[in-house]
């Protein structure tokens, strides 16, 4: 009995190995305000490097800071202190002001701590947002419009050593924007059936046992092929990437989809159809993005085999200012963060982190 209890012990031990990294699980889980103006906890998985450059992570729609539980690591093993965010917790902002506002205070809140510039991340979505705030979008307070403001600018660029964007589309291409916006602004506002917060399961010491729902999704997934999840896993992965045995899939289904912000939503709804636009319509974000002098080094990350954020746009983005580039040929929308095609991102990125540090 003894043995059989060992070896179940053992087997749950394996699991909890192969589908979190040991790193993520130890990580600093925690409830942040960030601003005296805003009273929303943020979800944060801090992975604490002393003295080490902080690398900021923020996530696409639907998504949350645990969409980072791969890549996550890799950047903290290979010398980084790793701070990923839930922005989408403040549930009141649009893209507009969770872009100039939101992510600013979090650049704030990471400076602060630490007193030191960081790395900013962003993955389609929070790709979106990081640049906004990185090129000093901001909203007039006397016309009410979204411009580019230069003091906004200085100010990223004294908190900021460069941006890396993954996956996030720029809407130089309004057909495929009209194709993929509709998608999201179809997501759930409330929680999502099946998913469960993986900090708290962290916390409440309970992930040896939850996994277990991760590995029968990845099964039905890879194996069984159930239709809904099946159709639904190929709008964002190109499944040849990821093995049963690895619990990719399984894991990000779990855990790493959260219910969208309904200011994210209706803005997605009311402007899908203009392009990259700020709420009002009057800002063109898409324009900004690629004509607007990049002040810290840029890097772009596509995927080819992409839906959601075509390569060919990102690839127009990077170009417009000679930024560096990197295409994932066959990789779908979240593989860049996990799977096989990761350690390509995971080069790709600690080659432009060091030469960017070693320009400064």
């Amino acid at each position: 009995m003894k043995k059989f209890i060992y070896i179940l012990s053992f087997l749950s031990l394996t699991l909890h190995a192969q589908v979190v990294d040991q790193a993520w699980v130890q990580a600093d889980h925690q409830l942040v305000q960030m601003s005296s103006t805003d009273t929303t906890l943020y979800p944060l998985i801090h992975m604490n490097r002393e003295n080490a450059v902080p690398v900021i992570l923020l996530h696409g729609i639907g998504g949350n800071a645990h969409n980072w539980m791969d890549l996550g690591p890799a950047l903290y093993k290979s010398g980084y202190d790793v701070w990923a965010f839930t922005w989408a917790a403040n549930r009141e902002r649009n893209i507009d002001e969770a872009g100039s506002l939101t992510v600013k205070e979090i650049v704030n809140y990471v400076f602060k701590k630490t007193g030191k510039k960081a790395f900013l991340v962003g993955h389609s979505l929070g790709g979106i947002l990081s640049k906004i705030y990185v090129l000093g979008v901001v909203k007039s307070p006397r016309t009410g419009k979204y411009y580019v403001s230069k003091v906004a600018k200085r100010n990223s660029k004294a908190r900021l050593h460069g941006f890396v964007s993954i996956a996030s589309p720029n809407g130089v291409n309004p057909e495929s924007l009209e194709k993929f916006l509709p998608i999201f602004a179809n997501l759930p506002t409330n929680g999502i059936l099946g998913t469960k917060d993986l900090s708290k399961v962290i916390l409440a010491d309970k992930l040896a046992f939850d996994l277990w729902y991760a590995k029968a999704i990845e099964v039905n997934t890879l194996a069984s092929r159930l239709p809904l999840v099946s159709s639904a896993m190929k709008l964002l992965f190109n499944m040849k990437y990821h093995r049963i045995t690895d619990y990719d899939l399984g894991r990000i289904s779990r855990y790493g989809f959260g219910a969208v912000p309904p200011a994210v939503i209706e803005q997605v709804r009311s402007v899908g159809g203009e392009g990259l636009m700020s709420s009002d319509t009057q800002t063109d974000y898409a324009k900004i993005f690629v004509e607007e002098e990049r002040h810290i080094p840029f890097a772009f990350i596509s995927a080819g085999a992409d839906k959601i954020a075509p390569e060919d746009s990102i690839a127009f983005e990077a170009e417009a200012q000679n930024s560096d580039f990197l295409n994932l040929s066959d990789a779908g929308h979240l593989d860049p963060l996990m799977g096989e095609m990761m350690d390509e991102t995971l080069y790709f990125m600690n080659r432009f982190f060091n030469e960017t540090l070693d320009r400064q």
